[in-house]
């Protein structure tokens, strides 16, 4: 790993790729981040505007139903105002009722002043209003959850009532659902499904029945907003999925002329949050992944250009070594590149020339000092020699000249001598003696004048 670190260093290639590398991937980075942010607000108001959407066509698609169903009771019931007392064509028109509405599963025209007593019609008959009443199950064989339409006569002390069948109105509300796995539901005022999925919890158990001991209180948080006719969205997990529930009330259409209560239903739509996010999450997934092969590409792919345009840099820095040891001559190739790399190619060429004739220069110098050098140790031990024979020589012809020098002084003074006693012989053999011992000085005197013209013609000559 530590090889790798230091080699890492020392590529130029792979810092400058790197770092190329590295700058553009944070730009892309927050460039990408800011996309998906975006991108992530924009599904979520996409997704409010269609489950709003959704809720208002879930609402209208009931209403209209309801709105069917009561306007068929109406008719029926002004078409029957000449037969009321006819049995048989009472029975003909309840029928008539169930079929020309596929969810009307049953009605009954009733005058029984006993059944006009039950709790589920009292607030009706005292009240003389058309109501829709959640009733818990139809009686009979095929038990299933129901929702009666209530049509007092009060004219006639007699009721219409209507039963739709919550399962088959469900059917029609989740055909429209907006997403693959979403699904809508209906909650009556105190939290009872009225539409929903599972034909099971129609009208048998309350959202605070199922729900009231999850773990996530966001759902029965939810089901309390819904019953109490407010409007909003709010996530909620169940069984490790996580959801988005989309409420807002139930309201009905205005009509003059037919019922208009209000319901106290809340219609809701659930949506998994991979139905919302989904595509969003694959996006931002092959976003990045793309992304990351992106930058992979881009880091090698920089990597071979910026690898290939520093090869002379390389073979420079090669260069630089055999210079550092002395390699002169090693040849630098010319190059055709017109940049700053191709420049200093050209410049360390010349360089390199220069420093190669500036060797060779400096070696014929060193050659020529090194050859004066020996010449002028062989003249100086010759110098060294000949100041040695001189010096041999000074003494030899000093010892020479020391003789006649006593003898002439000698002779000299012996004449000084004789010539105050007058002794003309001696004074002539003792002036033989001293021109002969001059003689000698004087001969001993050329020769050493002449040596040393010999040596001074020696020297201009060497020179």
């Amino acid at each position: 790993m530590l090889r790798i670190a230091n080699l890492v260093k020392k590529n130029l290639s792979f810092k400058i790729s790197m770092s190329s590398v590295l700058s553009m991937g944070l730009l892309l980075m927050a460039s990408l981040i800011l996309i998906l942010h975006y991108s992530k607000r924009e599904v979520r108001i996409d997704t409010i505007q269609k489950a709003s959407q959704t809720l208002d066509a879930t609402i209208a698609s009931i209403d209209n139903v309801m709105l069917t169903v009561e306007q068929t009771t109406g008719n029926i019931y002004i078409s029957l105002q000449p037969f009321m007392d006819d049995s048989e064509k009472v029975r003909e028109y309840a029928q008539k009722i169930v079929d020309t509405n596929p969810c009307v599963i049953g009605c009954n025209i009733s005058f029984d002043q006993e059944y006009l007593k039950q709790d589920w019609l009292s607030v009706s008959m005292q009240t003389g209003l058309a109501t829709w009443k959640n009733r818990p199950m139809k009686a009979g064989k095929d038990k299933e959850p129901i929702i009666t339409y209530i049509m007092p006569m009060t004219d006639r002390h007699g009721v219409i009532t209507v039963d739709m069948s919550l399962n088959l109105l469900s059917k029609i509300v989740l055909a429209a659902k907006p997403s693959e796995h979403s699904y809508c539901v209906l909650l009556d005022s105190d939290g009872s499904f009225i539409v929903h999925p599972n034909s099971l919890r129609l009208n048998n158990e309350t959202v605070f029945d199922i729900y009231g001991q999850s773990a996530d209180r966001n759902i029965t948080e939810a089901a309390h907003k819904m019953v109490t006719g407010e409007s909003g969205y709010m996530p909620f997990n169940i069984d490790d999925t996580r959801y988005y529930v989309f409420y807002k009330p139930f309201e009905r259409s205005f009509l003059p002329h037919l019922y208009n209560d209000d319901m106290n239903w809340s219609a809701g739509i659930i949506y998994p949050e991979n139905d919302i996010y989904g595509e969003y999450n694959t996006l931002k997934i092959e976003t990045t992944a793309i992304a990351i092969i992106g930058l992979i590409m881009m880091f090698l792919f920089c990597y071979a250009i910026i690898h290939r345009q520093l090869k002379p840099l390389l073979m420079l820095t090669e260069r630089a070594k055999s210079l550092a040891k002395g390699k002169y001559n090693d040849p630098i190739p010319d190059t055709h590149h017109q940049d700053e790399i191709g420049r200093l190619q050209s410049n360390f060429q010349q360089m390199q020339q220069r420093l190669a004739m500036h060797a060779e220069e400096v070696e014929q110098l060193t050659n020529n000092y090194r050859k004066h050098g020996e010449e002028l140790s062989a003249a100086y031990a010759r110098a060294k020699k000949a100041d040695q024979m001189m010096t041999d020589f000074m003494h030899n012809m000093t010892n020479q000249m020391i003789p006649p020098a006593h003898s002439i002084f000698n002779d000299v003074k012996e004449l000084s001598d004789l010539r105050l006693n007058k002794c003309t012989k001696s004074i002539d053999e003792m002036a033989s003696d001293i021109e002969r011992n001059s003689q000698t000085i004087t001969n001993l005197l050329s020769n050493l004048l002449s040596k040393s013209d010999n040596d001074r013609r020696k020297e201009a000559y060497d020179e």
